[in-house]
């Protein structure tokens, strides 16, 4: 059973216009729908932005939202685009380095695990190798330590 995608791009494109048509013409009884608060918000500002230089984009695999550029660091996203934590063959079982959680935007460590952008960005022992695309991170062998076993509070 595979979970069905919502091309948000495509209903923009060809079933918002007529669905506003209809209800314009009065043939539907609905009221109009601000499309800037039914887009998700990004698992790492919590904004729901949406612009050609920074998309918003959803993971196919989990269904994850991220601003490519600013938020997960890629310059370009494709159809079908899955995060890191998707392109694993475990990723149910993925939890965060930090914070022990296993949903949200997470990026592989260099140490083949997994942590949170967010709980790296404020996380004093983990920092991101390459931080023009938020990407190889490293975590300080002090902060698995501190953190065994206890959640963070900002995940």
């Amino acid at each position: 059973f595979e979970k069905a995608s919502f091309d948000k791009d495509m209903w923009e494109k060809e079933d918002a216009p007529l669905v506003e048509q209809a209800r314009l013409e009065g043939k539907l009884d609905t009221p109009k729908v601000d499309k800037r608060a039914s887009l998700p918000s990004c698992a790492v500002c919590d904004e729901n932005r949406n612009d050609a230089s920074n998309a918003l984009i959803i993971c196919a695999g989990c269904g994850v939202a991220v601003h490519s550029l600013t938020c997960y660091g890629l310059e370009k996203a494709h159809p079908g685009w899955k995060c890191q934590k998707c392109e694993t063959q475990n990723a149910q079982d993925v939890a965060c380095a930090l914070c022990l959680m296993k949903d949200g935007a997470m990026k592989r460590t260099t140490d083949g695990k997994f942590a949170h952008i967010y709980c790296v960005l404020w996380t004093q022992e983990a920092r991101f190798i390459d931080y023009e695309k938020l990407d190889r991170i490293e975590i300080s062998y002090r902060a698995y330590d501190r953190r065994r076993g206890r959640s963070q509070a900002v995940c």
